[in-house]
């Protein structure tokens, strides 16, 4: 419920999820801290010991806002702020609208954002979207869920932020790419998006509403259904909201046959509340997530059981206080969250073909908690924005073999603290420019305990190492970004930005000291963590240029990011094994251009279009980077007319030639599918929708597709092992909703 962009309630849910160090061999693929951290206290205690001084200033800062005296109806802080008509502020993002037609057919909220410019999702498995903005992914891209930053669990990415956010139940997602806003968090280089659900709704009649929407759905690419209920009562001061909703799905079919193992089943709960105090208004909000038997065929396990529970708290208002030059007006945002994962993936429950002695499992758990605080200062023409925030990650995963018995700690008890501040001047020093200036600064801390648990004489060695190596390591980081839009008359406007965004490495990045996951890379081979990893430092230039005219539009950006000390898996001289890559500092550098264009051809026609092109490049050795989407684009001519919205949409990419042999990457041909839509309402209560995806059955495989591991010929499918995974052939889907 109160998050900046949408105000929502603080949550708190537990991710878990491993990749173990033998899987690979299994199905190989062809080539400053928040506050002390006390070693002998549960992760639990720790984040809880981090969220009291937050607690404590929430709890003080209320009252002190009731004062304000000017009582003007709030921004409808549940909504998320879509800009249509009026330029937005600097830098821009890109808007998602949950009820286009294109998004009918997701059942998985990451695919949401490949309808932006610049954004591109990797997939490992069908409800394991890792967002890419511009060529860079993983932890780079940061990701708000309803105002929460979420650790994946799983050294392996299987469970990416989006995945706890219902399609169904979105509201809008925000996407800024590249040059980011200091107010909307450091700690990343890609860009930052922000994913709201749709929270309480009060009354405008003064007495209490009940409302609420059901929606099911159908699609024939696995044999899918979702269902979504959403119950509301809202009053003129206080409001409560219900959402739930059901995700099923089977094997992928693809032109010519089944990808195995590519199902899901997934049940989320949530519970929002909020109720107006003074200026301002109070939301608390818990959520509950479950899946089971979630296929991940690119990598070496599947998720089996991936149970999240959250809960946020927040507030957002208006103050006036003081007279004369002491006077001060302005907003405040705050918000506390929690959200735990309980994690475990494995290797035969659902491979059932593996032998008794490979049999292995890795339970994991991930324990979130952060805060924000921050204010909203407007004078004259200038707006100033000050705040802190802070977020805390309790981390551990360890692997077991069933068939002897042993366990192996791969992350054990690790955190990551961050604390930031930063400070934004917005102004207009005339009519024809709007300039941003902001500037932030973070201290990260990571430690990790020393290592229990490892199996046999083999890993004496290494683990040894691990434990008298120094683990305890403190980054300063420096975020700048400098913006500036001039419009020229009223049909063109230009945009500028140079930005210095910084990244520290993870958890896995620093502290995974035996080789056993891919991070999500899924390119066959094995990782080890490095220790003395040194933040990532991106310095970016972009030129963009916003034209309209008549029924006509053009949106193109142009882009340069060099980033020092990237981090990139690297040939580890240590390791016997040759498939091991250790995360190492390298050189690195990105290009392109991305945009969208369009035309309204009359009362009831237009064309829009979206185009994306970027290029990776490793400046050490001149190789590519690697898992970079090509060159894309989507095209779609629309028809709106009373009740009625149809759509003919063409997507493709492509060749990717430009690939990274120090992975093993091979190239890629390129693709084109046809789409059909259609939906059709009944009054503003009711609407059904209706497709066709992939008309013409086309056999094709995105770039950013994992490579297979699963054993389909023990299964009955007919995908080989090390084949990219296909996308879905032919399919039809359907769609009705009822709103009241």
């Amino acid at each position: 419920m109160f998050d900046s962009s949408r105000s929502g309630p603080v949550s708190r849910a537990v991710v878990t999820s491993v990749a173990t160090a033998n899987l690979f061999a299994i199905a190989p693929i062809p080539r400053g801290s928040l506050a002390p951290i006390t070693k002998n206290k549960s992760a639990k205690s720790r984040a809880a010991m981090r969220l009291l001084p937050l607690a404590a200033v929430l709890q003080a800062m209320f009252p002190v806002t009731t004062f304000a005296a000017d009582v003007k109806a709030l921004e409808k802080t549940l909504d998320p702020v879509v800009v249509t008509a009026t330029r937005p502020a600097l830098p821009s993002a890109a808007s998602v609208d949950r009820d286009d037609a294109r998004n009918d057919s997701v059942r998985d909220s990451a695919a949401m954002i490949e309808s932006v410019p610049g954004a591109a999702v990797v997939r490992n498995g069908a409800q394991t979207g890792i967002l890419q903005l511009r060529g860079l992914s993983q932890d780079r891209v940061k990701i708000r869920i309803d105002g929460m930053e979420i650790s994946p669990a799983c050294p392996n990415h299987m469970d990416p932020p989006m995945h706890y956010i219902s399609p169904a139940d979105i509201e809008a997602i925000q996407v800024t790419a590249g040059l980011t806003s200091v107010v909307q968090g450091g700690d990343s280089i890609a860009g930052t998006v922000t994913a709201n659900t749709k929270g309480p709704r009060y009354s405008t009649t003064g007495a209490f509403e009940f409302s609420g929407r059901a929606k099911a759905g159908y699609s024939g690419a696995n044999s899918g259904h979702e269902a979504n209920l959403s119950l509301n009562l809202g009053g003129s001061g206080a409001a409560l909201r219900y959402s739930g909703d059901t995700l099923q799905g089977g094997d992928l079919k693809y032109a010519g046959g089944t990808a195995r193992l590519t199902g899901y089943d997934s049940v989320r709960h949530q519970l929002e509340g909020g109720i107006k105090v003074g200026n301002g208004e109070v939301g608390v909000s818990v959520g509950q997530h479950r899946s089971k038997d979630v296929g991940t065929p690119a990598l070496g396990m599947d998720m089996i059981k991936d149970d999240a529970d959250s809960v946020r708290v927040g507030y957002n208002g208006k103050f006036d206080v003081g007279g004369g030059a002491s006077h001060i007006a302005g907003s405040v945002e705050a918000r506390i969250y929690q959200h735990k994962i309980d994690h475990e993936m494995n290797n035969f429950t659902l491979r059932t073909y593996t032998p008794a002695a490979q049999r292995m499992k890795a339970p994991a758990t991930s324990d979130d908690s952060g805060f924000v605080l921050g204010f909203t200062l407007p004078k004259g023409a200038d707006t100033f924005r000050v705040g802190v925030d802070g977020h805390s990650n309790d981390f551990n995963v360890y692997q077991q073999s069933l068939g002897s018995g042993m366990i192996r700690d791969l992350v054990p008890n690790a955190s990551r603290d961050r604390l930031g501040i930063y400070a934004e001047w917005e102004t207009k020093p005339d009519p024809a420019w709007r300039t941003v200036l902001g500037l932030r600064h973070e201290t990260v801390s990571t430690s990790a305990s020393t290592v229990a648990r490892s199996m046999g004489a083999g890993d004496t060695a290494e683990r040894d190492a691990f434990n008298l190596a120094g683990r305890d390591k403190t980054d300063r980081n420096w975020d700048l970004t400098a913006t500036a839009r001039h419009t020229v008359g009223s049909a063109l406007a230009w945009e500028f930005g140079i930005a210095r965004k910084t990244r520290s490495p993870s958890l896995i990045e620093r502290y995974l000291w035996k080789p056993s996951s891919t991070y999500g890379s899924a390119d066959g081979q094995n990782y080890l963590g490095k220790i003395d990893l040194k933040p990532e430092v991106s310095n970016q230039l972009a030129v963009s240029a916003d034209w309209q005219q008549g029924g006509a539009y053009l949106k193109p950006t142009f882009f340069y990011n060099r980033v020092n000390d990237y981090i990139q898996g690297v040939a580890a001289r240590s390791a016997a094994n040759a498939a091991v890559l250790q995360f190492s500092n390298i050189r690195a550098q990105l290009h392109g251009i991305d945009g969208a264009f369009g035309y309204q051809l009359d009362g009831a026609w237009k064309l829009d279009g979206i185009l994306s092109y970027v290029r990776g490049e490793n400046r050490d050795n001149n190789d590519n980077l690697y898992r970079i989407a090509p060159l894309r684009m989507t095209l779609a001519l629309e028809y709106n007319s009373g009740p009625w919205n149809a759509a003919v949409e063409g997507k493709g990419a492509a060749r990717q030639t430009h690939v990274s042999a120090y992975n093993a990457e091979t190239e890629t041909g390129g693709w084109g599918i046809l789409n059909l839509r259609a939906a059709y309402r009944f009054g503003k209560l009711a609407k059904v929708s209706v497709g066709i995806e992939n008309l013409f059955d086309k056999f094709y495989a995105d770039h950013l597709s994992g490579r297979n591991t699963v054993n389909n010929a023990a299964l009955g499918g007919g995908l080989a092992i090390g084949q990219r995974v296909p996308n879905a052939g032919r399919f039809a889907y359907v769609s009705a909703e009822y709103s009241w």
